[in-house]
């Protein structure tokens, strides 16, 4: 739901913003509009211009800010630019003009909204005033002192007056006649703002009419007026309050009871829950009314509140979530028909709303697990998949460590959650959020459940072989599958339900180390499943990693170990490979010499997925020293086939990268092989190779070649991603090898003579490597490309200090005559001159605050 209207929102965005591109070029033949940032998925179905954009000019000296309301923008620009420009050339009706119309109108209207207000607080102030006046007719002259200090108050709202009011109460009680008194509890019935908390304070050290009094506190509390004297007088009269008015107040005290958290605010208002708690403890039966009542309000604000007071409350009663269970089940099951979401509420306020509601209903998981499932499973059994994820968030949530990283505490509703977690993902294919939920599994067995997963070890590893069907379907059905679409779910689904496999596997297998009975089951377990399910063998035997952390789990896990290395199954023994990788470095020195002579043997296996595999485990997995030669000429036979067949240049240039790394020696990358190194990466994708090539090792940068690969790879870059990393591979070259590539990196940047930073960073490779004429060149030409317009100007001045800078260099660098140099210092300093005067010339039209203090 909350899809559709962000969506209906984005579209109604870029209808709003398509109508005002053509207002700003109906303004003047010069203005365009320019977009800032990439395409949607809405603005490319669409075409609509929805997004960031801002409007230019050519003749303007200043920019403007980029903008979702492009109309923001627009007004923005104007006021910077437009106001005195003596270059426009309108176009036709409508134009900006109705933008600024709008805006004249706007303003007038704020105006005269304000001198409304100021006028009715005159005139309050002059019926206050009239008031207190008849007030002095009836009271001793003792008591006049404290019109004077409401007069003064009234007119001068500060501290210190409102402190003379307060002391007077403490020092004189007696000078409070009835009628004073009276007065105070009328300002605050009227709410009175400026009043309100010297008035509570004042009353409340009278300690007069506490129930009136209480009453007061609890409307200054709904308002969250005076908030720390309306607690004290609520908890001091807690017995007296008026329960009809919780309800009215109840978004007050739960806000106060937890403060929202904003993300530009660093510190929060401090929680204030005593009010919240002492109203429940004292009236208990009204707060769960007030509870409900929001609960079926379906006001969304109000249904957050009431689930926020339920986990406030929790603190003080375990229980108070489970009488709301079933509406709050209800509102999560059928939110379009329980809740009424307003056009402005986001996909990301929809979400938090749902997290509010998930507290809840965990609260109510652990106060009574039994008949809270109950009435989840009674919602689950017709419910889609994403009204499944929404209520087991809640149950996933039980297997997380709290933000401190303390130890979960077992209880009887972890079995029950993790039961249901289990048969929803093995009772059928389920769609991607689904798997995403089981993401818990991902992770390792959380802290303080071992002995839960212990004891349901033959369930979850009952579980991961049931899915075994469930993946072999998909499987099929991806094979099966024509439509792209269609593939890429199978595929997506595929992957999660693998995962969750693995996960389930490594639960158990984590927490057997400590408990012989667990051992005993993953590995009957193991030796039970049939010898042609090798996905899930393969699964079980990586998982033996987590056994091998002790010696007493290294000799058990060493037999199936061995087992699947020298098997049948190129699954099972990629597997292994996989777990011998996942081995601490200080495990592996206690591992025989047998494995690491049958793992040798794994590099000449005649399948991919096993001899990839091992050469992958090799940049984790530590060898004895002995096996370092024979380990460089198996790499480095790879490394040829690879070549000769170029079949998977993906894995090659992981062959190559491990060989660079850990056994080439620099005389060697120097010669021939070197050189072949570089062919091949030469001859790839270039994207393939700047994605996965291993740059850790410089010692491949000597190689014969390299200096021109890289260049290439640079020329071959599309974008930010792919460039920085090839940049950053230029600047750790020998100046010597840059230079002689001088030519090409000067035809590079003259392709892309439009992006000046681009420029800049080819000027200083060059510069760096004393190629002065090329980067002179550059320089030249970044300049002439600029376009001489006012927008331009700063650009162009920068631009022509580079060149000045390349310039006065290269005449250093010949020798030049002295004047030629003094005339280039002296440009230098003109150009300096230049921009220190277009920066003072147009300082306030630039200032990036411009327009949010008023200013036009």
């Amino acid at each position: 739901m909350s899809n559709d209207r962000d969506i209906q929102k984005a579209i109604d965005a870029g209808e709003k913003n398509r109508s005002t591109i053509e207002l700003i070029h109906n303004w003047c033949v010069h203005a365009k509009v320019k977009k800032i940032g990439g395409t949607g998925l809405i603005e490319a179905e669409t075409g609509l211009p929805i997004g960031h954009h801002s409007m230019i000019c050519d003749h303007a000296s200043a920019s403007g800010m980029a903008t979702w309301d492009v109309a923001d923008a627009a007004l923005d620009f104007h006021d910077r630019n437009c106001v005195d420009c003596k270059h426009r050339v309108p176009v036709r009706l409508p134009n900006l003009s109705t933008l600024l119309g709008e805006r004249e109108r706007a303003q007038a209207e704020q105006n005269r909204i304000r001198k409304t207000h100021e006028d009715q607080r005159k005139l309050a102030l002059s019926n206050r005033q009239a008031t207190r006046q008849a007030l002095r007719d009836k009271i001793p002259s003792t008591s006049q002192t404290i019109i004077d200090q409401l007069e003064d108050l009234d007119r001068d709202r500060n501290e210190d007056q409102i402190r003379k009011l307060v002391e007077t109460a403490k020092l004189a009680p007696e000078i409070f006649t009835t009628k004073i008194i009276e007065h105070y509890f009328q300002l605050l019935e009227a709410r009175e703002s400026w009043f309100i908390a010297v008035g509570l304070e004042t009353l409340f050290l009278l300690k007069t009419d506490p129930v009136r009094l209480a009453r007061c506190a609890l409307i200054a509390f709904r308002h969250i007026d005076a908030t720390e004297i309306s607690r004290r007088i609520i908890l001091e009269h807690i017995t007296l309050v008026d329960v009809s008015l919780i309800t009215g107040a109840f978004r007050s005290l739960v806000l106060l009871g937890n403060p929202p958290r904003h993300p530009f605010i660093s510190t929060a208002r401090p929680a204030m829950p005593e009010p919240l708690l002492a109203l429940y403890q004292h009236h208990p039966e009204a707060v769960k009314a007030a509870i409900q009542a929001h609960l079926d309000s379906k006001k969304s604000p109000a249904i957050e509140d009431a689930a926020n007071a339920i986990k406030i409350i929790a603190q003080q009663d375990k229980f108070v979530a489970v009488p709301f269970a079933r509406s709050i089940i209800a509102i999560l099951a059928r939110p379009e028909s329980l809740i009424e979401f307003d056009e402005h509420y986001s996909h990301h306020d929809e979400t938090g709303l749902y997290r509010f509601l998930q507290d809840a209903l965990l609260l109510s998981l652990k106060a009574s697990p039994q008949d809270t499932d109950k009435l989840v499973s009674a919602y689950t059994v017709t419910a889609n998949s994403e009204t499944e994820v929404r209520l087991l968030e809640a149950y996933e949530e039980l297997f997380h460590e709290d933000i401190r990283g303390n130890v979960i505490v077992e209880a009887a509703v972890h079995s029950i959650a993790l039961r249901r977690l289990i048969d929803t993902a093995t009772s059928t294919i389920k769609s991607d959020e689904i798997w995403k939920l089981l993401g818990m599994f991902r992770s390792a067995p959380p802290k303080g459940l071992e002995n839960l997963i212990r004891r349901e070890a033959s369930y979850l590893l009952g579980a991961a072989i049931l899915l075994d069907e469930q993946r072999a379907n998909l499987a099929d059905k991806y094979m099966q599958a024509t439509v792209f679409l269609t593939k890429l779910t199978y595929n997506n689904q595929y992957s999660f339900l693998v995962q969750l496999q693995k996960g389930l596997v490594n639960w158990v297998a984590g927490v057997a180390i400590d408990s012989p009975q667990t051992t005993e089951v993953y590995l009957q377990v193991l030796s039970g499943i049939p010898e042609n399910s090798h996905h899930l063998r393969g699964i079980m035997v990586t998982a033996l990693c987590r056994l091998m952390t002790t010696i007493e789990g290294l000799n058990i896990a060493l037999p199936p170990l061995y087992s699947a290395l020298v098997g049948a199954s190129q699954i099972e023994r990629a597997a292994a490979i996989k777990a011998l990788k996942k081995v601490s470095s200080e495990r592996s020195k206690d591992l025989p010499p047998l494995l690491y002579e049958i793992f040798l043997s794994t590099l000449l296996d005649p399948y991919v997925i096993v001899h990839q595999t091992a050469v992958r485990a090799l940049e984790h997995l530590s060898l004895p020293d002995e096996y370092s030669s024979t380990l460089k000429r198996l790499v480095r036979e790879l490394i040829l086939n690879y070549s000769h067949s170029k079949s998977d240049d993906e894995f090659l240039i992981d062959c190559i990268s491990l060989y660079i790394s850990s056994y080439a020696e620099v005389e060697e990358l120097q010669g021939d092989f070197g050189a072949l190194l570089v062919s091949q990466l030469s001859r790839m994708s270039p994207d393939m190779v700047i994605r996965n090539m291993s740059w850790r090792s410089k010692k491949l940068f000597v190689a014969p070649g390299f200096g021109a690969m890289a260049v290439s790879l640079l020329k071959a870059a599309t974008n930010d991603y792919q460039e920085d990393p090839v940049i950053r591979i230029l600047r750790s070259l020998d100046p010597a090898i840059v230079y002689a590539e001088r030519n090409n990196l000067e035809s590079i940047a003259l392709e892309r003579v439009n992006e000046f930073d681009f420029v800049g960073t080819l000027v200083e490779l060059l510069t760096r490597s004393g190629a002065w004429n090329e980067a002179e060149h550059i320089a030249k030409a970044a300049k002439e490309a600029i376009p001489e317009t006012t927008r331009n100007l700063p650009q162009r001045l920068f631009a022509d200090m580079l060149h000045t800078a390349t310039k006065y260099e290269l005449a250093i660098s010949e020798s030049t005559q002295e004047k030629l140099i003094d005339q280039l210092g002296q440009q230098w300093q003109e150009t300096l001159s230049l921009i220190e005067k277009d920066n003072q010339d147009n300082e306030a039209r630039r200032d990036p605050l411009r327009g949010i203090f008023g200013q036009n």
